[in-house]
């Protein structure tokens, strides 16, 4: 792979991805001159308080599963706070704006082609597949505008490319990966709550290694390595959860875990109402099972979108290829 790497450019090759993707971005974003959506414009606000120095905060009510003790209130209970977070320093260079807001999102989602190049490379060999990883990420469907304006789906996808490769190194035994995944794991939450999921992957794959460990190797060997990439997730997590315990008196607040229970997107709007298991299980379980049978569908329906849906019969030859490489069990 070493050898291969250099004949084919080696950093050259990520650069000229890296410069490619920018203008591509740059391009995109020149068209797209306000955030256009509620989440967009949330982290937007949530920087230019941060940039005013006014802290974590925000000035308005966009629902009322938490209950805000008023108008101006702790802000990101819902949304993660690291698209904020990435848009401030911009803020500082050239003052609060929404062209400022775009640079760093140009700029840190250049990296995922490079990514993409990376991690086919390391799972199929070849500089060719590759190019074609990175030229599809860079094109990306119906992501393309979405890659330049300030949103958590940059982060979390950056960070969530970095912890599948960790984990994929890591099963080969190197804990230095392992330490990596968790602490992308955690960057991934702070991004979008769902980034938690990836911890389930983790310790799903680690749990599966240790059931199938060669005979007479130790379990407990295999064990430190998830405990190293949970205990790094928990040191990148602590100032957040410290955070909110301090805000809001509890280290993960009870509005997003509320949105478990929805019956509907539109009960996030839910005034005076309690989203909890009584009320979601009182709705029947016909009900529930044809709502998470739409819901499958409509999840297919996005990753087909999002492959331009042409590429899904590529991508289902590719899914059942690779389906005995240890290496590729993080992406499946």
């Amino acid at each position: 792979w070493q050898s291969g790497w250099q004949a084919d450019g080696g950093w050259r090759s990520l650069a000229a991805i890296y410069l490619a993707t920018v203008l591509v971005r740059g391009a995109t974003a020149f068209f797209i001159r306000q955030p256009g959506f509620t989440d967009s414009f949330y982290y937007y606000d949530v920087a230019s308080n941060l940039y005013a120095g006014r802290g974590f905060v925000e000035d308005f009510v966009w629902n009322y599963l938490e209950a805000p003790p008023g108008v101006t209130h702790p802000s990101n209970t819902y949304w993660g706070p690291l698209a904020s977070l990435l848009v401030l320093p911009s803020f500082w260079l050239f003052g609060p704006s929404f062209r400022a807001a775009q640079v760093p999102m140009v700029l840190l989602s250049a990296l995922l082609p490079v990514l993409s190049y990376l991690t086919a490379r390391y799972l199929l060999g070849s500089h060719r597949q590759g190019l074609i990883a990175a030229v599809l990420t860079m094109l990306s469907g119906v992501y393309l505008a979405y890659w330049t304006v300030p949103e958590g789906l940059v982060p979390f996808a950056i960070a969530g490319a970095v912890a599948l490769m960790a984990m994929a190194r890591g099963l080969g035994g190197n804990w230095r990966w392992s330490a990596v995944a968790g602490g992308a794991i955690a960057v991934a939450q702070l991004a979008r709550s769902d980034g938690a999921l990836f911890l389930v992957v983790l310790l799903a794959l680690w749990g599966y290694a240790i059931w199938r460990r060669p005979a007479g190797s130790s379990a407990v060997g295999l064990a430190l390595q998830p405990l190293l990439a949970c205990g790094v997730y928990t040191l990148f997590m602590a100032p957040w959860l410290y955070r909110n315990w301090l805000e809001l008196g509890s280290p993960l607040f009870n509005a997003g875990a509320q949105t478990l229970f929805l019956r509907d997107y539109d009960e996030v709007f839910t005034f005076g109402g309690q989203l909890d298991l009584r009320y979601y299980l009182a709705w029947g379980w016909g009900a529930i099972l044809a709502a998470k049978l739409h819901a499958v569908g409509q999840n297919l329906h996005v990753v087909a979108k999002a492959l331009s849906y042409y590429l899904v019969p590529l991508a289902g030859i590719g899914l059942w290829g690779m389906r005995r490489e240890r290496r590729a069990q993080p992406f499946l």
